[in-house]
């Protein structure tokens, strides 16, 4: 009886042994799970603020590009008004000199 104690003791005490452990690895496994988890969301928050830094700067040159077509249309504006005025003292300087084909006196 005490050898057949001892084995069914033996017995309860591997299964008890056997069920500390499997608890133990469905801990870490959850844990690992867990873990896996947040390191997907940490890297997809580096992701999207990378992706944010991207389209900013992507705005920044946007901004200086107009910026740089605003300043082009400007001076193409004074080169015209350049370009008219210095047409019309042309003409107002052909109009005041003497007709070199007519008669002199």
């Amino acid at each position: 009886m005490l050898r057949a104690d001892f084995a069914l003791y033996r017995s309860l005490d591997e299964a008890r042994i056997g069920s500390t452990v499997a608890h133990a690895l469905s801990a870490e496994r959850v844990r690992h799970e867990e873990l896996v988890a947040k390191l997907a969301e940490a890297e997809a928050d580096r992701l999207a603020q990378n992706e944010l830094r991207v389209k900013e700067q992507e705005l920044q040159n946007a901004r200086a590009e107009m910026g740089l077509a605003f300043i082009t249309r400007d001076r193409a504006v004074d080169d015209a008004k350049e370009a008219r005025k210095a047409e019309a003292k042309a003409k107002l300087e052909a109009h005041s000199l003497p007709d070199s084909t007519g008669p002199m006196r």
